[in-house]
């Protein structure tokens, strides 16, 4: 089992009370009666002295004082002069008896070798006739000799009774002490086990519990201590966190991205491969083939060239957008730039006998790449053109949204699954499945305006109508990072 701090405080705390009340013990028992023997010597030696010097003329005022001393001191008093008592608390009272005299008298027995030198006057140890001891102080001052006695079972006991009271106060104290102790040591060992705990917690990475510091010494600092190193912890640790997070992003982007740039390279490959593989196969045969074949030979061969030209433009267009090119922001008519888009693509239109709906103002001012937007038209009107049946319709038209616009192309024919929303933005997808190279499409139109659009910063989509599908792009009217410029 785990030891506890309170404990071993309680233990050592005890330890050292149980060790004083043995030294109270051992002093009770062994030196108390001593003590009190010594105390008793120099209590009779002090008032001997003091007798001796006391004026005896003035009767009542020695009197006073000498009956004052035997109630406070329980001693019995003998004063004589020239061996005659003058006065004394003895019953015997008889002219010419010396000192000795008077406690013979009195049925005391002394001997010699009772006899101790003590300050500036001798100190008896007596005994009577029923063997109770009497201590007696004698001085000699000049003409006058005091005498003082006191039982010593008086002395003795006075001894046991303060032993057993002290011992009874120093037993209760040390219940108390203990009690208290525990008090004392569970209180301040508190704060020790708090600290301990929310140290293993900040261990286990967990920084949420703080110490509840309520005094300023040393135990109070340490827990403002770990408060602090807690929160500063827990912030270094968020932070850290939030770069790690944003660092397995950064990873997460680049492997996507690496994964689309593994997809990019394999579908330019295929892309190429095949119209390499049929140049190379007429240039052969164009070698050896009469001249009457050799114009569709060549025709071929130039047909292929102008497919691989176009990819490969459309590539470049895509790599350069995508590389972070900035976009070059001003102020131009939308309606005049779609008008011109419109022109160009005028043959493509004919020729699928689609109708064209246009429904732009007079004049549309827009705040945007003019090149970026051409080209995000000209592939929209391309892709409508292509996915367009013969004889359908083809819309061009805006809506408002908030501070900008949506600048739509709808196109009659198949809507898109809506599980392939995604995947139409994406480089060399074509919806058809077949990948059929007659219609002359890449599958990088939408992605060159998906990159144009991020390059703007500006939203793309596409949703399906009742008939046929519409993709948008926004298009803003102000510059809103700088108005002033409006």
């Amino acid at each position: 089992m785990k030891e506890k701090i309170w404990m071993r405080m309680f233990e050592y705390i005890a330890l050292v009370l149980v060790g004083f009340l043995l030294v109270i013990c051992i002093a009770s028992l062994f030196f108390l009666d001593d003590f009190f023997v010594w105390r008793e010597k120099t209590l009779l030696a002090r008032s001997a002295e003091g007798i001796a010097m006391l004026d005896l003329s003035d009767e009542s005022t020695a009197a006073a004082v000498l009956r004052r001393i035997e109630d406070d001191n329980n001693v019995q008093i003998s004063i004589y002069k020239d061996n005659t008592i003058i006065y004394s608390t003895l019953r015997t009272n008889r002219p010419g008896m010396t000192g000795f005299d008077l406690l013979f008298d009195n049925g005391y027995q002394l001997t010699e070798e009772d006899v101790e030198h003590y300050r500036s006057g001798k100190f008896y140890q007596a005994t009577d006739s029923k063997s109770n001891k009497l201590f007696v102080y004698m001085l000699n001052s000049g003409e006058r000799t005091v005498v003082l006695s006191v039982q010593q079972t008086l002395i003795s006991n006075a001894a046991r009774t303060t032993g057993s009271f002290t011992l009874i106060v120093a037993g209760v104290c040390m219940v108390i002490a203990l009690i208290s102790s525990i008090v004392f040591a569970r209180k301040f060992a508190r704060p020790i086990t708090e600290m301990n705990l929310i140290a293993k917690d900040m261990c286990s990475l967990d920084f949420s519990k703080r110490v509840n510091v309520d005094s300023d010494d040393e135990i109070g600092q340490l827990g403002r201590s770990i408060n602090e190193l807690s929160g500063a912890l827990d912030s270094a640790l968020t932070e850290l966190n939030e770069k790690n997070k944003h660092l397995q992003n950064e990873i997460d982007a680049e492997r996507r991205m690496d994964s689309v740039r593994k997809g990019f390279v394999a579908s330019v490959s295929h892309e190429l491969k095949t119209p390499i593989s049929i140049i190379r196969g007429y240039t052969e045969l164009l070698e050896a083939a009469p001249d009457s074949r050799r114009a569709d030979y060549c025709e071929c061969i130039l047909s292929e060239t102008d497919r691989m030209h176009k990819l490969v433009i459309n590539l470049l267009e895509l790599s350069k957008i995508e590389s972070g090119m900035k976009a070059e922001c001003s102020r131009f008519d939308l309606t005049t730039l779609s008008a011109n888009v419109i022109d160009s693509m005028g043959r493509m239109l004919e020729d699928k006998h689609i109708s064209l709906e246009y429904e732009l103002p007079d004049r549309l001012e827009v705040f945007s790449d003019e090149m970026y937007l051409r080209q995000t038209l000209q592939n929209f009107l391309s892709n409508a053109i292509s996915h367009t049946p013969d004889g359908g319709t083809v819309r061009i038209y805006t809506e408002p949204y908030g501070d900008s616009i949506r600048l739509c192309v709808y196109n009659s024919g198949s809507c898109v699954d809506e599980d392939e929303m995604e995947n139409v933005w994406k480089s060399f997808y074509r919806g058809d499945k077949s990948r059929n190279r007659d219609s002359g499409r890449y599958g990088l139109g939408l992605s060159i305006v998906r990159a144009c659009m991020q390059s703007l910063h500006c939203d793309y989509g596409v949703f399906n109508c009742v008939d046929g599908v519409c993709f948008w792009v926004e298009v803003k009217l102000t510059d809103a990072e700088n108005p002033a410029k409006n």
